[in-house]
This record gives C-alpha cells, sequence and structure tokens, in this order.
C-alpha cells in the first residue's frame, strides 16, 4: 500500500516518507535487499521510531536486542521510557528489570 497512497506520485516515481531521514532509510532499504542492518549508538533510536512507523518487526527486533545488550546504569531509565512511549513491552521489561537489579548502581 506504500506506493499505491498519497506517498507515492507515479509522475515522479517518488515516495515521500514524513520525519523519515534519508540516511535512516538508506539503512533500511540496505536492510530490505540485502539483511544486513548497522546499527549504531548514534541511529538505533531514529532506526527504532522509523521502523515501528512502517512496521518493520526485523528491525525493530534488532534494535531492542541493541539496545538490550548496551543497557547500562546510567541509560536504563531513559531506555526504560523510551521503550514505554514506543511501545515496546519486551525492551521496557528488560530495562526495568536493569534497573531493578543494579539499583544501587542506578541511583549513584
Amino acid at each position: 500500500t506504500l506506493f499505491t497512497t498519497c506517498f507515492y506520485t507515479e509522475e515522479k516515481r517518488e515516495v515521500h516518507l514524513p520525519g523519515v531521514a534519508s540516511e535512516i532509510m538508506e539503512l533500511i532499504l540496505k536492510y530490505a535487499y540485502l539483511r544486513a542492518l548497522d546499527v549504531s549508538h548514534d541511529n538505533v533510536f531514529d532506526l527504532l521510531i522509523t521502523a515501528n512507523y512502517l512496521c518493520i518487526m526485523g528491525i525493530i527486533k534488532i534494535c531492542c536486542d541493541y539496545l538490550k545488550k548496551n543497557l547500562t546504569p546510567e541509560n536504563c531509565i531513559s531506555i526504560m521510557r523510551f521503550a514505554k512511549e514506543h511501545f515496546c513491552c519486551e525492551l521496557e521489561v528488560d530495562a526495568h528489570t536493569y534497573v531493578m537489579r543494579n539499583f544501587v548502581d542506578v541511583a549513584q
């Protein structure tokens, strides 16, 4: 449906996705064709937001796994909030569990 809606115009052969950065779209297209995704601290949140927007479950899982593996006492609360705001329930639970298990370090 992406190519049959208002996002697509046949005469221009362009797809307009408001709010999606070209760098993020490039990564998503690479994933679509090669099943490879270069996730980093710099792009993981934008990738996850865009993957949610486009309902790309594979990228959502990869991004959530990346964030889970990179939980620290400094970022676990913000990741937990982000996960809640973006309906990433499993990541939210994982971040909450991390907070509870590392409460002393998180509280410092």
